[in-house]
């Protein structure tokens, strides 16, 4: 998860 930060930006705009 904290290596991987466009995990957090996929999950970000969706839960839009």
């Amino acid at each position: 998860q904290s290596n991987c930060p466009e995990e957090g930006i996929k999950y970000l705009p969706k839960s839009d």
